[in-house]
């Protein structure tokens, strides 16, 4: 069986680390590339660190090169209406289309409430 090579976008946030912990630890033989805007000084879990902004489509070029999969994990969940189109609606366009153009085999994409903005899933609490 060959080695797994994976893309993980949103690395140090809430999601992305979790599963880049979990790989970690189920697949320590995947050559895992955390994509992050703030990589981590030093390589955390075994992953290759590589900076990117899902808001910058420029910096997103030749992140997928090579990779079977992409967990596209990252979004911005913020009061930036503006941020928000740009990371998890443009950026995550820009994003698919790398990973296609890369010819990565699989992609699993993780959206967030913030696409749909400032709302009443905002600030909620579990009913009781």
């Amino acid at each position: 069986m060959s080695t797994r090579r994976i893309v993980v976008t949103g690395a140090t946030g809430f999601v992305g680390s979790a599963v880049l912990c979990r790989l970690a630890v189920q697949d320590p033989q995947a050559q895992v590339r955390a994509v992050s805007r703030t990589p981590p000084p030093a390589a955390a879990y075994g992953a290759r660190w590589v900076d990117a902004d899902l808001a910058d489509g420029r910096s997103l070029h030749g992140i997928c090169d090579g990779a079977d999969v992409l967990l596209s994990l990252a979004s911005y969940v913020g009061p930036d209406a503006g941020r928000c189109t740009a990371v998890n609606s443009a950026g995550i366009a820009a994003l698919v289309a790398e990973a296609r153009r890369a010819g990565a085999g699989r992609i699993v994409h993780l959206s967030t409430c913030a696409v749909y903005g400032p709302g009443p899933h905002r600030g909620r609490t579990s009913a009781r």
